[in-house]
């Protein structure tokens, strides 16, 4: 309902006053004074074994339960606050379950994923993540982490286009692509991949290290950015080499850093 002008006597000025100042009010009689409350309970779904999510809400159960008997200070401690030393910047890939890999409890690993572990300076999803990360939960590690056949990776260096958003998610893959032709040509197409998996670890990481409050932190209290590279056939996270010269990190500090 459109807003009314209010009386002549609101707040003593005037109804052609306050028109002409275009002063306006909204009626009570516009709105609505209908309160609604939610309840915990009326928020909440039961479910039965037809329920599409029956069978990894049972697992859930089971594990909530497990985790009561096994260790039972640890979920009433997940309930108080969270301070992970690390924080995972990986792929999505359902094969690649950060917590579940390295083998850690849940509040060990604040995380970010998305398509082939692609980070990029005008990502504000994965930026957010890491500025939330390093200023507000005072994480101490970074971990960039690929891993061998990645989707992402083979559409990148597949001989035609995907289609949609995609093509531009997988733009900076095909740049690193398009740069390190010369050494990705004569390589097998399981060479290929890899070596551009590394490459993008590479250049993932670089991006985080521009960021300003990583130089930060690195500088305040010894935050460290690291690369890796996960292998599926073995199970094994192997580092990547991801080393900076000090004229490097100078330099970085210099322009991305102020």
């Amino acid at each position: 309902m459109p807003a009314r002008i209010a009386s002549s006597s609101f707040l003593g000025v005037p109804a052609q006053v306050a028109r002409s100042r275009r002063i306006y009010t909204i009626c009570s009689s516009s709105v609505p004074s209908r309160k609604v409350f939610h309840s915990r309970s009326s928020l909440l779904a039961d479910f039965d074994d037809q329920h599409p999510l029956a069978p990894i809400l049972r697992s859930n159960a089971s594990w909530a339960s497990s985790k009561q008997t096994s260790n039972p200070e640890l979920l009433s401690s997940l309930a108080s606050g969270q301070k992970p030393p690390y924080l995972w910047l990986g792929c999505c890939d359902s094969r690649v379950p950060e917590s579940t890999l390295l083998n850690q409890d849940p509040g060990q690993v604040f995380t970010h994923r998305n398509i082939a572990n692609i980070i990029s300076h005008g990502d504000l999803s994965a930026q957010a993540a890491i500025t939330y990360a390093v200023t507000a939960l005072k994480v101490k590690h970074i971990v960039v982490c690929g891993h061998t056949t990645c989707g992402g990776i083979a559409a990148a260096m597949g001989p035609s286009r995907v289609g949609g958003v995609m093509d531009t998610w997988l733009a900076p893959l095909r740049e690193l692509r398009s740069k390190y032709d010369s050494e990705l040509t004569n390589l097998s197409s399981k060479e290929r991949n890899e070596l551009l998996g590394f490459l993008n670890v590479k250049r993932s990481v670089s991006v985080v290290r521009e960021n300003p409050d990583v130089i930060a932190a690195e500088k305040g209290r010894g935050l460290t950015v690291s690369g890796c590279m996960f292998e599926l056939g073995t199970g094994k996270v192997k580092l990547v080499d991801v080393g900076e010269s000090g004229s490097e990190k100078r330099t970085r500090d210099a322009i991305f850093g102020t």
